[in-house]
């Protein structure tokens, strides 16, 4: 397979970067885009901001995201990526990368491309900063682009990326909406009290006993107790690994962060199911209750997040109730909000007889136990993906000429 190289500005119609201002919030408006609002399959627009509509109009005579663009987190977690795919767009970014493109096909090769290890050596060349580090304009202008000089193979390597990135795609999706129905079913029993009583009708609603406590009236024999007393912690099990031990190592386990994957590791610490709670920086959601992940298998944690197993409770109810409490009290430093040990142990939540846990256990095991299996997939699509990204990008691996271009566009004549 022989290859071309060009830099972004010649493979790209474009490569430009949204205002560098600070537009003023509004109530309702435009949604603004950050290097933080970039995830994987979507952008996080229920925590970012308002602009009105003249500041999106004037930052979009600059920087106006269409289909197949790119977007790149210039300043922060610099490097990360976003392809966006759909046909209009009703947002403005700020020091966000914007790599505008000429067809899904050669969108689709740079967002791999930016992702293969060739691209991260650049990519870690070119930081400048030393409080917070970031990649300048002229950088991203003078990236060196890899591709083939046949389009039917960068079709054939594209599209067996994108395949394994549909999956996965997808099966986040199945596990937001079996996350959503397990919370539906939670709050149902334990904060409407509406579990089945002894004659299998809701308890509340058909004149259930109810008495007064800390966090309001809760079912009679229910009580009220505090985290420490129904949850183990693992703390003390933590071994953060630097950046640099992570890049020696072998792709074999997850290596979580406060909120998700954040590399992976030759060497797990902890093996089954438990709890993470995210303990400094990103600590607390929109809806004020904490991060929270569901990790089981083999796995590795930073010192970023709390781990947790149930004690006096299943794993998949302790869960629930974490995602149903406001922990805004609970959290300390306002440059780096923090959740410490001390005040997450002192969380209350309500505690529902053995009876009636274990009732609901059986509801929601078959949907957490689906949960754990997509999770599994996941993990080994991803290493897959990792695994056979630099191959095929390299032409380490060639694909059988099975697959022809149906995309009519134009080859590439620049570079």
């Amino acid at each position: 397979m022989e290859f071309k190289s060009a830099f972004a500005e010649d493979y790209c119609i474009q490569v430009t970067d949204g205002t560098h201002d600070s537009p003023r919030n509004t109530m309702e408006g435009y949604k603004l885009i950050t290097s933080r609002h970039l995830k994987e399959f979507g952008l996080d627009f229920e925590n970012s901001k308002n602009i009105s509509e003249s500041d999106y109009l004037k930052i979009n005579k600059r920087s106006q995201v269409d289909q197949f663009d790119i977007l790149f987190s210039m300043i922060g977690t610099v490097g990360r990526v976003y392809l966006e795919r759909e046909p209009s767009t009703k947002y403005a970014i700020k020091n966000v990368g914007l790599f505008k493109n000429y067809s899904e096909l050669n969108a689709k090769w740079l967002y791999y491309f930016l992702q293969s290890s060739s691209a991260k050596d650049y990519i870690h060349q070119h930081l400048r900063g030393s409080t917070q580090q970031y990649i300048p304009l002229t950088s991203l202008r003078k990236f060196p682009i890899i591709y083939p000089s046949n389009r039917n193979d960068m079709f054939k390597i594209v599209n067996m990326l994108d395949y394994i990135d549909r999956k996965r795609e997808n099966n986040f999706k199945i596990i937001t909406n079996l996350e959503e129905l397990s919370q539906v079913l939670f709050k149902r029993w334990f904060v409407d009290f509406e579990f089945p009583n002894e004659n299998g009708t809701p308890y509340k609603s058909n004149n259930g006993i109810m008495k007064e406590s800390v966090l309001g009236k809760i079912p009679n024999d229910w009580n009220v107790s505090a985290l420490e007393n129904i949850a183990e912690n693992y703390n003390s099990l933590r071994k953060p690994l630097s950046k640099l031990e992570r890049e020696k190592q072998e792709n074999n386990f997850p290596y979580y962060g406060a909120t998700k994957v954040i590399d992976y590791v030759e060497d797990y610490i902890f093996d089954g199911k438990y709890i993470l709670v995210g303990e400094d920086g990103t600590v607390i959601t929109n809806k004020k209750s904490p991060y929270t992940q569901y990790v089981s298998g083999k796995f590795w944690v930073s010192n970023h997040a709390h781990i947790l197993k149930g004690k006096e409770m299943s794993d998949e109810l302790l869960l629930l109730n974490l995602n149903n409490i406001n922990i805004s009290p609970f959290i300390t430093g306002a440059v780096q909000p923090k959740l410490n040990k001390k005040n997450l142990n002192s969380i209350r939540i309500v505690k529902a007889p053995k009876n009636t846990q274990n009732q609901f256990e059986k509801v929601i095991e078959p949907i957490f136990e689906k949960i754990r299996s997509l999770k599994d997939e996941i993990i080994y699509l991803t290493q897959l993906r990792d695994t056979l990204l630099p191959k095929l990008m390299s032409g380490e691996i060639e694909l059988p000429d099975t697959l022809e271009v149906t995309e009519d566009a134009e080859l590439l004549q620049r570079g």
